[in-house]
This record gives structure tokens, sequence and C-alpha cells, in this order.
């Protein structure tokens, strides 16, 4: 209740007098219990108001007050000018109405007044409302010892009529249950904890700081060091419409639901933004749901950060900040919001206005949850963000950025020229696709173990991205979407650092670090894209490389190392990379006559996959250098053609063909070059495109069906077996096939086929020395084997094929026929050639031949079969022998099942008739012979 002033028949007695008196026989009877007090200090029902009572005086009051639904006034009478009040209640106190002190101590020139203290041990419960005015002071608590516990069930106001201040000391509390007011009425409140308030109201506008429209008079409240406000059910409004200054000290702490600062309803004033601020230096400010605001948003009032905490409260997932200012001091403000939860700063960072409070201080993202930084940030000090996630949705455009830990997400503006460092374990997120964002040039420097992401969810990023970027050993990680573009911030290495992608990152601008290695890693894509590239090393751990069209990888000094994932080009521009692959290191074209000049190494160091799958169809043809030593493979994938074209003399490798084809073009270079080469065909085709020769050093392996080494279309190549002694395996497992279209040629080199599959060489030429026509391979030669000048054949073989004899040639081998229907071209002796047939040299023919068989210059020595039937009709058959012809004891036909008709033509030399009867005579006795011989 409010109840009026007190008349001046109030009677207060000494001691003795209450002793002695009726009054202490009805107190004995009331009060439960009655103790002695000191001198000074009494305690009376009012003689006008019977359920009031009043406790005056000074000194000390040391027992229990019960009083059931009755208004307890402290000390409601004015006092001697120049003397004080001041009482100290150490007792309980049980008030079940109303405890009020609305007057006022007049004290020395109308000064400070009295000081009301609860201390000791006591607990003070008012069951009903409490309010304080007049110039009086109330302690909850008097020292380190107190435990006062004082609450109110109802109503509190501090500041009802004159200034009045609360202080509850340390280890004392004050409960308010009901509406708490400071300064209500045009007066000051003054509210300073050392211990702990609790405002337990859940009523809306039921807490008010600060409130009365008092233009002069700034009211406050600090909490020191220890001390702790609660406010956990309902927003606290601060300058309600008076002014309050709000002070959290070091060591201090405030959990309040929400905060509202402002003007209630439509009024104004002079002072409107003046002293209206919540002063950060050192204490912590835990905030729930409600955040910080200005009420309706009319005004923005500066808050002055200087050092401290702010937090979120236990059971907060969101909470924002909006409308005001923070004007940054000169130490260190944290803003912790708890894991789970987040703080949303839509108000503006500035430099501090108070100048006690200094410039120059720092934010701190040190939570394990969620800071947003959506308005502006100007402040000199700068952010630093050293756990949780760290979110610039605003602008950011003075002070430096450093990243000391967790996540720091920009979506917003990052124009600061101060600059950003990430440093060991942090992360820097650049998420943002619009154009004007893109274009912002805030330097980033990324230290070693720091990463800067790239994590735009549009579908492209096609606008780039233009900060100068500084690797100091750090890392670019791609996150989400595509295309992400460095346009025209320089990228600089000053220590061998990183690069991560998922999908595809451009450096469209100029990347420089000489003396520095750029690894890249992940799954996605790089593109280097600018020839102003000056780099040590390029090592691909994964994912693919790239060198566009602008970048000619001339500048890479150590070249390019491919220990994973893919190397390849975008354009057509020439290559003038030195690139090796190791371990898992793939070749991947992806552009339409993708290459590069003769001034490239293409080094192989382990199995390597050159991938050809461009998507224009297109083949992709590499000019370059190409290293292998012994074993190395090279496996061929993708349908495309792949076609080499440069220095291979240093390929002593296998060319695994897995799909499409390896067509070799580079025999007819000035260079000279050959292959030394194995070739593996598990699909597509070995293809020779020029009309050089290719030194086969190695086994042509055969794993398809129907696998093929041809020739392009209008190419004369070949294939050669190399030197002397050199010895070539065509290994066709059981159920494959090779056909060679290709020539293959000797080079005074054989060949051996294994494997039960089908070898099918359609030509063979034997270029010098001796060729064995027994071995296992000649019998797969179906076409033509070409012999040279001052080849020796020996051996014995199934001749399929035709055979053509040029120059000065011996033949001692016994040769069996089972070419079907053989033809003039069976067995050729080319013009102006000279063909020595030795002893025991015999063509044996299976098939029936009805042509001519063509010789030209020749020659036998005695006993020589010329032709010998295993059954083969040869009626019809003619020798066209033409030139000097000379026959020594030579059985032209033997074995035949008709001899036919015997014709020489073009001879110079006739036989005689004698001659003809040796001769038939001759046929006859070796028909006698053989017959008896079996």
């Amino acid at each position: 209740m409010k109840r009026a002033p007190y008349s001046s028949i109030s009677y207060y007695f000494p001691v003795s007098r209450i002793v002695k008196s009726g009054v202490a026989l009805f107190l004995a009877v009331v009060l439960s219990p009655v103790s002695p007090v000191t001198a000074e200090v009494t305690l009376q029902q009012d003689a006008n108001f019977n359920n009031d009572w009043i406790l005056s005086g000074s000194g000390t009051y040391s027992e229990a007050i019960n009083l059931p639904e009755s208004t307890l006034v402290l000390d409601s009478t004015k006092r001697v000018t120049g003397s004080s009040a001041n009482m100290m209640i150490k007792g309980d106190i049980t008030v079940g109405g109303y405890l009020q002190r609305d007057s006022y101590f007049e004290g020395f020139g109308g000064g400070q007044g009295g000081w009301i203290t609860f201390s000791g041990n006591s607990t003070q419960t008012v069951n009903g409302s409490m309010e304080i005015g007049g110039h009086t002071t109330i302690n909850i608590g008097n020292d380190a010892n107190s435990t006062a516990n004082f609450t109110v069930t109802g109503d509190t106001l501090i500041g009802s009529t004159m200034t009045s201040n609360m202080y509850v000391r340390p280890g004392s509390t004050f409960s308010a249950n009901g509406g708490f007011k400071l300064n209500e009425n045009g007066a000051q409140g003054h509210l300073e904890l050392y211990g702990t308030m609790n405002l337990n109201s859940a009523v809306a506008d039921s807490i008010r700081l600060g409130t009365a429209d008092n233009k002069q008079y700034t009211s406050s409240v600090k909490v020191q060091n220890g001390g702790v406000l609660n406010a956990k059910n309902t927003v606290v409004h601060c300058g309600y419409n008076g002014q309050l200054q709000f002070f959290l000290n070091s060591g201090g702490t405030a959990n309040i639901y929400g905060i509202t600062y402002g003007r209630n309803g439509d009024q104004d004033s002079a002072y409107a933004n003046a002293n209206k601020t919540l002063n950060l230096l050192g204490g912590t400010l835990n905030l729930g749901a409600g955040g910080v605001s200005v009420r309706e948003g009319k005004d923005s009032y500066p808050f002055q950060f200087r050092s401290g905490t702010v937090s979120t409260m236990e059971g907060t997932t969101d909470t924002t900040i909006q409308n005001v200012e923070i004007a940054v001091g000169d130490g260190a403000t944290h803003f912790k919001p708890a894991e789970g939860a987040s703080i949303t700063v839509s108000s503006n960072f500035i430099d501090s206005t108070y100048t006690e409070y200094g410039t120059g201080g720092v934010i701190h993202s040190s939570g394990t949850g969620t800071l947003d930084i959506a308005g502006n940030f100007t402040t000199t000090g700068g952010l630093s963000a050293d756990s949780g996630k760290t979110v610039i949705s605003g602008t950011f455009a003075d002070g430096k950025l450093v990243v000391n830990g967790g996540t720091t997400e920009i979506t917003g503006n990052l124009t600061t020229a101060d600059g950003v460092e990430v440093n060991n374990g942090a992360t820097l997120r650049l998420n943002y696709n619009d154009s004007e964002k893109n274009a912002s040039k805030a330097p980033i420097t990324v230290n070693a173990g720091g990463k800067l992401e790239f994590a735009t969810t549009g579908t492209t990023n096609q606008n780039g991205f233009y900060h100068p970027i500084t690797l100091n050993g750090g890392t670019i990680v791609e996150g989400t979407g595509d295309w992400k573009h460095i346009r025209e911030g320089i990228l600089t290495l000053t220590a061998d650092s990183y690069i991560e992608t998922r999908a595809r990152i451009a450096l469209s601008s100029p990347v420089y670090g000489e003396n520095y290695t750029l690894t890249k890693s992940g799954g996605g894509q790089l593109c280097l894209g600018n020839d102003e590239t000056y780099l040590k090393k390029v090592v691909i751990t994964n994912g693919i490389l790239y060198l566009d069209a602008n970048n000619s990888g001339r500048n890479i000094t150590e070249g390019i190392l491919v220990e994973g994932g893919y190397y390849g080009f975008w354009g057509t521009a020439e290559r003038y990379a030195k690139v090796t692959f190791s371990k898992n290191g793939y070749l991947q074209s992806n552009a339409s006559n993708s290459g590069s000049t003769t001034d490239s190494i293409y080094t192989l160091q382990d199995a390597t996959n050159f991938n050809i799958s461009n998507d224009e169809g297109a083949k992709f043809t590499m000019r370059g250098k190409l290293v292998a030593a012994d074993g190395i493979i090279l496996q061929k994938t993708g349908e495309r053609e792949f076609v080499l074209t440069g220095d291979t003399r240093e390929f002593q490798g296998i060319f695994q063909i897995d799909s499409g084809s390896i067509i070799l073009k580079n025999g007819g270079n000035e260079s000279g070059n050959t292959y030394n080469f194995g070739v593996t065909l598990n699909g597509g085709t070995l293809e020779i495109g020029d009309n050089g020769t290719y030194q086969i050093g190695k086994a042509i392996t055969s794993k398809k069906a129907d696998a093929k080494i041809i020739n392009s279309t209008g190419a004369t190549g070949s294939l050669s077996l190399g030197k002397a002694g050199n010895t070539v395996t065509f290994a066709v497992e059981d159920g494959k096939s090779l056909t060679v279209e290709t020539p293959v040629t000797t080079q005074g080199g054989a060949f051996t086929k294994t494997g039960n599959g089908t070898l099918d060489i359609h030509t063979l030429n034997v270029t010098s020395g001796t060729f064995n026509l027994g071995t296992s391979a000649v019998d797969s030669v179906t076409e033509t084997i070409n012999v040279s000048e001052g080849v020796k054949l020996t051996g014995s073989a199934d001749l399929n094929a035709n055979l053509v004899l040029a120059g000065n040639n011996t033949i001692e081998v016994a040769l069996t026929g089972t070419k079907d229907n053989w033809n003039a071209d069976a067995i050729q002796i080319l013009e102006g050639s000279t063909l020595t047939i030795a002893p025991t040299t015999v063509f044996e023919l299976t098939s029936d031949i009805t042509d001519t068989l063509s010789l030209d210059m020749l020659f036998t020595e005695n006993g020589v079969t010329l032709l010998e039937s295993a059954g083969a009709d040869f009626s019809g058959l003619s020798f066209d022998v033409i030139g000097d012809t000379e026959l020594f004891g030579t059985s032209l036909i033997a074995m035949g099942n008709a001899l036919g008709n015997i014709y020489l033509s073009q001879s110079t030399q006739v036989p005689e008739p004698a001659t003809w009867v040796l001769l038939l005579a001759g046929v006859f006795g070796m028909l006698v012979w053989k017959r008896y011989s079996k």
C-alpha cells in the first residue's frame, strides 16, 4: 500500500521507558519475540494507522520482527538538521503488508540521509510491496560475513521521491518476486551489487531501471566484482523514460532475458539519447532470447564495451543485439555464445565515444556457438575470431580480422584495408556470390595450419573473388558450389602451401611463389589460368590440375608432380611444363586437340593412367617428350584417340590400351625417334599414324577377343623387332586374338608366339642376317613374308603367307605350304634377284596349285627337290623360269598325284633332249625311291 506521511504525534520511547510501559506489554504479545534494542532505536505502533508500525532511530535492532498484515515504516519523521539516522537491523523481519520509506532524512544541509542496513544472517520477507525514497540508502548485508536474505513478493520501488540507493553486499541476496522499478517519480535511483539480486517477475514491462523523465539526473546500476544480477524471466527496461547508466564491472555478472533501451510511447526529450548506455567494463552479460533492442526503434544508444564478456544464458538458443551502437574501448571484449546457441549483433561496432575508455580494443569471438556480426564493423582494434563459428553478414570495413580458431564465415562485405589473418587451426570461409561483394579487395593472409574456404553455394561463381591472397603455408579449401574464381586478386606464396578442391577453383590471376611449392589435393579441379604464374613446383595428390589456354606452364621451374589424381589441359594452346607422374598419377584430357610443345617433358615414375575422354569427342595430341623406364605402364583409357607426336626415345615402358586408341606418329620427325616399348591390348587399338619405324622392346600381349595393331589411312609405318639377338614375344591368351595389320620388320630380331589364342601378322619384313622360319610364330603370318637381300632363311616352317625374295638369298628350309590355292605370288623371286636353294630345301605343297610359280634367276644345287607333293593336285602347273636358270641334279616335282604339264618358258638355255631324258629319269627314280623308302 501507499500511505500518507505520518503525523507528528508518533511516539518515541527510550528503551527504559519501553520496558516499563503498557506498550511494552502489548509488544510482548504482538511481537514474537521482543528483544532489547539499543538506544535511539524504537519500534512502536502508529497512533493514526493501527496496522502500521514504525521502526525509527539510529543504532542496532537485533531481534526478529513479525508484523502480519501490517506496514513497516522505516523512520518516517524528519530528523534534526545536521545529523543522520543510520539503522542496522540484524534480526529477521516478516512483514505481512508493506515496507515503506517515503519520507527522507534531511541530514546536514539537506544532504545524505540515513542508512538502513539488514545484516548478519537475517532473513527479511515482505509479503507485499516495498518503497524506498527520501535520500535513504538500503544495505542488504553489511560485510562479507553477512548472509542477509531479503525477499519482496510484491512490487519494489527504489527512488520514489528523492535520490535513493540500494546496496546488496557480498554474500547477501535480494529477491524481488514482483515488479522492480528504479527511479519512478523524477528522483534518482542507484543500485550497486556485490552480492546477488534476483528480479523474478515474468510480467512484461514490470522491470524498469531509470524510469522517470528527469532531464538533469541519471540513475545507475553497477554490478561489481562478485555481484550477480538475475532477471531471467522478462525484458529489463533501461532508461524507460529517464536516463540510466548500467555498469558491468570486472567480476560482475548479469543474467538477463532481454534489455530494452529507450523512451515509452511517443514522448520526446532533449536528453533522449544522453546517458542511456550499458558499460561493459570487465563483467559478464549473459543474454536470453529477449536480446538487446531499442524501444519502438526510435533511438540508438551507445554501449561502451571496454572489456568483459557477452554470452547466452543457459537454455537460450538465439539472441540478438540490435539498434544500438557498440562503442569499443581499449580492452578486450569477448562474445561467447554457448554451444548450440547464437548471438546476432545487427548493431554497429564503432570506436569508443568516451575518452576515459580509450580506443583500439579488440572484439573477440570466443564461444563454442555462433556469433553473427550483421551490422557495420568500423573499430580500429578489429576482431579476433578465436573459436566456435563467427559470421560476418554485415560490412567489415575497418580494423583487422584475425581468425585464430573455429570457422569465420563472410556472407557480407569484407572491405577492410587492415586485412585478414588466418592462423593455425582456423578457417575463413568466403560465402557470397554478389558481384559487389566479390569485388572487395581486402587482403587475406593464410598462415600454416590455417584455411581459406571458398564456399559460395550458387551454381557458379563466375563473378570471382578479388582479394589479394597470401598463402604463408596455409590452405585454400573449396566448399560447395561450382567454379570459384580468383580474378584480380593476386595469389602469393611465401612458404610451401596448399589448395584443396571439391568442385572447381580457377586462378585467373597471377600466382607468385617462384621459391615455393603449391600442393593440390581434394577430388575437385584446380585450373591455373595465367601465364604469369611463377612457382617452384606444383604437386597433385588428388583431383585434377588443369593448365588452361592462358598458362603454358613455362614458369613452373621444377615442373608438376602428379602423385595422385589427374593432370590435364583446358583449351588448345601449347604447353611447356615438365610433368612427372608418380604413384597413382593420371593424365586427363578435357579439351579438343590439347597438347604440349616439344619443350615439355612427361616422365612416368610409376604406372600412369592417361584418360582421354574429351567432351568434344576430339583426339588428344601430346607433342612433348615422353620418358619411362623399363616396366613402367602407360594405361590408356577413355574412348578418344591419344596421339603421340613428340620425342619418345626414352620411353621404355608398356602401352596398356584398355579403350580407345594410341596413335604413334613421330617416326618421321627429324629426331628420328623410335620406341622401345611393349604393348598390352585389353581393348582398343594401337595405330601407326605415319611412315616411321617403331621398335618393339617388350612383349605384345593380347587379352582382347579381337585386338588389332593397324596403320592409319595412308600411313606405311612398321613395327620393328629390334636388333639381332632381340626376341619379341607375341602373347595371345586362350580365346583371344591379335591381328597385326601393320608390317612387322625383323631388323635382325626374332619373335615367338605364346598362348593358345590366335595371332595374325599380315606382313613380315625380314631385313638382315639369318632368319629362322622354324619359329612358332611364322605360321601366324597370313599374307606376305618379304625377305631383303642377303638374308639367309633356315629352319622348317608351315608357310601360310606369300614368300617374296629379293636380292641374293639362300634358302635352307623345308617349307610346308598350307596357303589355300597358291597363286603366282605365293613364292616370288623378284626380278634381278638371285636365289640359291640349298640341297636340304624342300617346298612341300599341300594345297592344289593350278597357277604359275614365277621364279626369276633360280639356282639350285645338286640333290634339290624343288617341289614335293603331299597329295596336292599339280595338274595344270607350269613354271615360268625367267632369265638364267641353272638346274643341277634337280628334281622339279616329286610324288605328284598327277605330274601335269611341266613347262619352262623364257629360258635362255634350252635343254638338250638328253637332258629331258635325264630329268624324267630322275623324277621316276625319285618316285620309286620315295615309295620304297616309306
